[in-house]
């Protein structure tokens, strides 16, 4: 899509300037009829096609590039699909690098190279762009957040004539920029965004004196010491001519603001918009009301479980469009939303989502123990700057998980990871992490923290987790404000007033005078804040805590921040930069006003101790005081002596007094350094996963053992033979022994599948007819069905299901799994419906097309979904154009499918019933509901029966294999006999 927006936009463009217009409105001069004639690469990268491994098209002619192992297309907020270079094997990377055509430059002494460039890569030697034969003769780029570089030699790298530049504002860091060389037989010229930083008019050196057969690379150096460039490109050009400084800013506009049209582009953004996780919603999502200047009116099909609604919120902010509010099952919904633009038809999509059914509540009663998230040392290397995982009972006495190696580790961004901070939702099931995007070991230099304060990462890492154990890939989230130099040291805390997190951070920004001249450089450190639901779009940062103004002129800098909530008042602890001691304020509302609160132990008592501190975390301790008293545990990390975190007790937050803690009452691993990260406590089932994934092995975790037992006592005898009820409870004592002696998560593991096998051996109990009656005709009948007998090891006589099973083995509508195998209890996925629906209907032809992109040619279903979509039996997910393959078909969509065919064939469906005597009636989505009052009425469906007696049509629900056999056979008695 992004590919023909591009291609559409340029050329709208580009036909209003031949027509004597200025092309796109808010252009400056724009570019002459002739001169736009003229204006044209004879190369272009724009990386808008489908991405294909080792190649990048060239959309001005043929000469396509070579991507190396480590070079895909990404998309880019602000960019669309762009190239993403993933630089060194020692971050992580592959030694990316794009290669363009050798000896395409060979005798191109006069030309302009331009490119859209978006660094990551901000320290030590590196090519961004080079030209060239060897380490010997070269043309290269240097991109820098504050120094930019263009050079040419034959001479190697002490004979370079260079036209560069330095700077402080604006800073290149993590911004695009676009990029402009000017070469001739005499000069070089660098340009950015359309203006001249640098040249050089007297090279004496020609680009074909570089020789023949001339190699260019973007990312890689001719110099093998030298790093892989770690970035983003786009729209990179080459023109066969030097232009003219007005060119270069006429075309740089031009193309700035064809980037925009397309990217605001109505159906483009339709297009790019999803739900993230829109098959297994836990908690409020993001509904916005405009995306890059399109406007987005939402209808949900059940405004109780996605309310698309904005509630007004007193003296505060509004609670945004998308509070979600989870049911005791899981709860299909469309949220259907319409994109506008003045002067444009309307564009209407559909979201078919899936919120979860509501978790078991965690409360503190369930806590047994804490996670500690965190990096460790002191820099050393980049090793040390990534996710650790350590766990304790107290809160005090820690112990190192996966043998204090890293759990999780960063390629992204600059592959470092510190300051983690983690939090379970308030939904209780969901978790996410965040961390700094920083490496002081790679970056490492004489002015690494002054660099890095000025010219950090934009962004957060974040992660996301239903369990602590199965982390998703990280993925950058871009918060920062606009003149950040830095994003440092991220939390959040929920506002339940808005159903948002709060996400904060400390940065530094650099301040202009209304001549927009530097009045104060990157020293201001504070925090910010921004909103977000969802962890990837976010609101924009707003300043959230500044220090005061000291006599000198300069504010007090805080970093560091930390929260927790108790009766009412949020406490926030935040470091002062300038005296390395903590501070405490409060207030009633997150988003509040907030208050000092005056703490002797913080400001005096600790620093005489311990010297200077930053990173504090604060929680909630599991355990009370001896006299029944709640008690918190702030730890503050001794940077300034190297001793790592110290922690202090408190039973009155209000107090802001600490005890400070004797050596004695708390410990770490010998020889780990903790630093930066955050405190969270745990279940004893979150406890237990951890122990068994990266414990040391002595830990035996038979969590999962009371889980089954739990599970298996529950289970009554009625309705099921004595003799395999017997046996049920003989493996639950069995399983209770085990629990008691076991040595090994082997042990365990084992008595789990055992009484897993006793609960699907229980037999359902065959209860005889109570009132037999003979029958008045005993003649045999002429023409008896045959006995069948199955093949199926898993379907045995009495099974409730096998007369059905039965049934469609005769009638070859249903098939095993396997020759010997029916599976009766395996959830049934779209793809086997389809099929068994084309088998009804006796195997139909139809012609390959690629209508689904996860339905492929050749596989047993292919022909059976495209028929079925032929004859409009079947749809796919209207908001990704796939059938959904894999996806376990629910009850309704069944029943729907079931109703089109019936349809399809001419049977009568005028006969429907009311739902009403359903419990979950109002469950059933509306596209479903004429088809599922059709089915009960047939008796096609039945319901199921609840404990309390009443029934459900359940029509979210998944259907297994037994089930869909009843199902058929029912539908074919009905219609088709």
């Amino acid at each position: 899509m992004m590919k023909m927006m591009k291609k559409s936009v340029a050329l709208l463009a580009a036909a209003a300037i031949a027509a004597g217009g200025t092309g796109v409105t808010g252009l400056g001069a724009s570019v002459s009829r002739a001169a736009e004639s003229e204006i044209q690469p004879i190369l272009e990268y724009n990386f808008d096609e489908t991405f294909e491994t080792g190649k990048a098209k060239d959309s001005a002619g043929s000469n396509d590039a070579v991507l190396s192992d480590g070079a895909v297309y990404v998309e880019d907020a602000d960019y669309g699909q762009v190239l993403y270079l993933d630089g060194g094997t020692d971050l992580g990377g592959s030694n990316s690098f794009l290669a363009f055509p050798e000896g395409f430059f060979d005798g191109k002494d006069s030309l302009t190279v331009s490119m859209d460039v978006n660094e990551v890569t901000r320290t030590g030697n590196y090519f961004t762009f080079t030209v060239g034969q060897d380490s010997q003769k070269y043309l290269f780029l240097k991109t820098h957040p504050t120094t930019m570089k263009l050079a040419i030699t034959t001479g190697s790298w002490s004979n370079e004539k260079t036209a560069s530049t330095s700077f402080i504002h604006p800073n290149n860091s993590r911004r695009w920029i676009n990029v402009k060389m000017v070469i001739t037989p005499t000069s070089i010229a660098l340009y950015q965004d359309g203006e001249l930083l640098a040249e050089n008019e007297a090279t004496g050196i020609k680009l074909s004196d570089l020789g023949t057969n001339l190699k260019a690379y973007l990312g890689r150096s001719f110099y093998t010491a030298d790093k892989y460039f770690r970035g983003y490109f786009d729209n990179v050009k080459v023109y066969d001519r030097a232009l003219t400084a007005a060119e270069v800013k006429s075309v740089t506009e031009q193309e700035a603001a064809e980037r925009e049209a397309a990217m605001s582009d109505l159906h483009y953004v339709a297009e790019k918009f999803s739900i993230p996780n829109a098959d297994s919603i836990k908690g409020n999502i993001t509904l916005p009301s405009e995306k890059d200047g399109v406007k987005i009116a939402w209808k949900s099909s059940d405004e109780k479980v996605i309310s698309t609604k904005v509630k007004e919120n007193a003296g505060y902010d509004d609670t945004p469009a998308g509070v979600v509010t989870r049911q005791d099952e899981d709860t299909k919904v469309t949220l259907t939303a319409t994109f506008s633009k003045d002067g444009e038809e309307d564009v209407t999509k559909n979201y078919d989502v899936t919120v979860k059914a509501k978790a078991e509540e965690v409360t503190e009663d369930d806590y047994v123990g804490y996670l500690f998230v965190r990096f460790t040392g002191t820099e050393e290397n980049v090793t040390k700057e990534q996710t650790y995982f350590s766990i304790s009972t107290d809160g005090l006495n820690w112990k190192d998980l996966n043998k204090n190696e890293a759990v999780l580790t960063s390629t992204i961004g600059e592959s470092g990871l510190r300051d983690h901070y983690i939090a379970r939702t308030p939904e209780g099931d969901k978790y996410y992490m965040i961390a700094t995007d920083l490496s002081i070991a790679t970056n490492g230099t004489s002015a690494t923290w002054a660099e890095a304060g000025s010219n950090g990462s934009h962004s957060i890492v974040v992660w996301e987790s239903d369990d602590l154990v199965n982390w998703s890939e990280p993925w950058l989230a871009e918060i920062a404000p606009e003149n950040a130099g830095c994003t440092w040291a991220p939390e959040f805390i929920y506002d339940d007033k808005t159903g948002e997190f709060i996400v904060y951070w400390s940065a530094t920004s650099i301040k202009l005078n209304d001549a927009g001249e530097i009045a104060q450089n990157y020293e201001n450190h504070a925090i910010y804040y921004s909103k977000t639901r969802d962890f990837r779009t976010f609101t924009d940062a707003k300043l959230y805590h500044a220090g005061e103004m000291q006599a000198n002129g300069y504010p007090v800098k805080v970093i560091d921040s930390t929260m927790i909530y108790h009766d009412g008042t949020y406490y926030r602890y935040t470091k002062n930069e300038s005296n390395g001691t903590i501070m405490i304020d409060k207030s009633d509302a997150v988003l509040g006003e907030y208050t000092d609160v005056a703490s002797s132990t913080l400001s005096s008592a600790l620093p005489a101790a311990q010297g200077a501190v930053e990173g504090p975390i604060i929680f909630k301790m599991n355990e009370k005081t001896a006299d029944g008293k709640d008690q918190w545990c702030l730890m503050v990390d001794r940077f300034a002596r190297g001793q790592g975190y110290y922690p202090l007790i408190t039973t009155d937050l209000g107090s802001g007094e600490f005890r400070m803690l004797e050596e004695s009452e708390y410990s770490f691993p010998n020889g780990v350094k903790y630093r930066h990260g955050y405190v969270m406590p745990i279940t004893e089932k979150e406890y237990s996963a951890l122990q068994r994934a990266y414990g040391d092995g002595t830990y035996v975790d038979t969590y999962p053992l009371k889980e089954k037992i739990e599970e298996a006592s529950a289970i009554e005898a009625e309705g099921y033979t004595e003799e395999s009820y017997a046996a049920l409870k003989t493996a639950i004592t069995e399983a209770q022994g085990v629990l008691e002696t076991a040595k090994s998560n082997e042990e365990v593991d084992t008595a789990v599948e055992a009484l897993q096998k006793a609960i699907d051996g229980l037999k359902a109990e065959t209860k005889p007819d109570p009132d037999p009656t003979p029958d008045p005709d005993p003649t045999p009948d002429p023409d008896p069905e045959p006995t069948v007998e199955l093949p199926y090891l898993d379907v045995a006589k009495g099974d409730w299901f096998y007369d059905e099973v039965a049934y469609n083995y005769v009638e070859k509508t249903m098939t095993g799994t396997d020759p010997t195998h029916f599976s009766p209890y395996e959830i049934l996925p779209r793809a086997q419906f389809a099929t068994i629906l084309h088998r009804m209907e006796g195997k139909p032809d139809a012609a390959y097309t690629n209508r689904f992109p996860d339905v492929p040619d050749g596989q047993f279903y292919s022909t059976a979904v495209l028929w079925a979509a032929n004859v409009k039996v079947i749809t796919g997910y209207t908001d990704s154009g796939y059938f959904g393959t894999n996806d376990p078909i629910t009850r309704e969509q069944m029943v729907v499918m079931m109703y089109r065919y019936a349809d399809y064939k001419k049977y009568d469906t005028s006969k429907t019933a009311d739902l009403g005597r359903f419990s979950d009636a109002d469950k059933v989505s509306g596209f479903a509901e004429t088809a599922m009052k059709w089915a009960v009425e047939n008796e096609i469906i039945s319901g199921k029966e609840s404990e309390d007696g009443s029934y459900r049509l359940d029509p979210q629900g998944s259907t297994s294999r037994a089930e869909c056999a009843i199902i058929i056979e029912r539908f074919m008695e009905k219609f088709e006999k």
